[in-house]
């Protein structure tokens, strides 16, 4: 399948302009309330998106399709899915669920399901009758409701196609995705999604990975942020334009807000 590129995958992200019930903030499922400390969002996508491009959606803001592989987890991310009418499509938001055709326990319509964590499979949360492979192909998991005429009464975890196609009696795909935030790159036994909200880890490019742990600094790629990375970035001075390079702060601009930058990532990239 093909992938998209940078432009496309940002030309989905809809982080301005959402409809105010369909706008929503990070929640963490804290520890201290039985959760694993991860943080999860309904994304809005600015247009209909195959499972696949939602899932590059999420990964550009360092977070994934949510995987619910904790007991209570399928409880707590129908809260954070919301109200339908906040789905901003009669078909609800993407998740990290899917069958893997080529598994040797594949078969339809309850085998061969992953998460995109790689946690095992345990799930048992599916709607009434499903999943049930109708009409196939039905291989990546999301949520639905009967604002999606000829469903049951309420939201539930449905299969369904993950490509444009014939959806059953809905018309367009889902223009939502529950993503989940839990890398804990610096090891530190906190996610650093979190840690990046309270002002504890830079993320000067908000990508959702803290710079400390991707060395954007290091322009010319050496492995270490020194004296010859101050030079590229001066040699790209005062220039704007997106991707240019020495724009560490995403802004679009060449300027002293990326040399403050390197200078606070100075040393070896870890």
């Amino acid at each position: 399948m093909k992938s998209l590129n940078g432009v496309a995958v940002a030309a989905l992200i809809a982080a301005v302009g959402a409809p105010a019930a369909f706008a929503q903030e990070a929640v963490q499922w804290r520890i201290e309330d039985g959760g694993n400390g991860h943080w999860y969002r309904l994304q809005p996508l600015s247009q209909p998106a195959r499972w696949s491009d939602a899932r590059q959606v999420a990964q550009a803001l360092g977070a994934d399709l949510a995987s619910l592989e904790s007991v209570g987890e399928p409880e707590f991310v129908y809260v954070i899915a919301g109200n339908p009418a906040g789905w901003g499509s009669r078909v609800g938001p993407w998740l990290g669920g899917f069958q893997d055709t080529a598994a040797n326990d594949y078969v339809e319509p309850a085998g061969g399901w992953r998460w995109v964590s790689g946690a095992p499979w345990s799930f048992t949360s599916w709607g009434p009758g499903e999943p049930n492979n109708s009409p196939a192909p039905e291989n990546f998991l999301h949520l639905i409701s009967n604002q999606c005429p000829g469903y049951p009464e309420g939201r539930f975890y449905n299969d369904v196609r993950g490509e444009f196609a014939e959806f059953g009696s809905c018309d367009k795909m889902p223009i939502s995705a529950i993503i989940e935030w839990s890398a804990d790159c610096n090891g530190d036994g906190i996610v650093d999604y979190g840690q990046i909200l309270l002002g504890e880890l830079v993320d000067a490019n908000a990508n959702g990975i803290p710079d400390t742990c991707e060395c954007i600094a290091d322009v010319n790629e050496d492995g270490v942020v020194n004296g010859a990375d101050i030079s590229v970035l001066l040699g790209y001075w005062g220039l704007s334009g997106k991707n240019v390079v020495g724009d560490l702060t995403g802004d679009g601009t060449v300027n002293g807000a990326d040399l403050s930058v390197l200078l606070g990532s100075w040393g070896p990239c870890k």
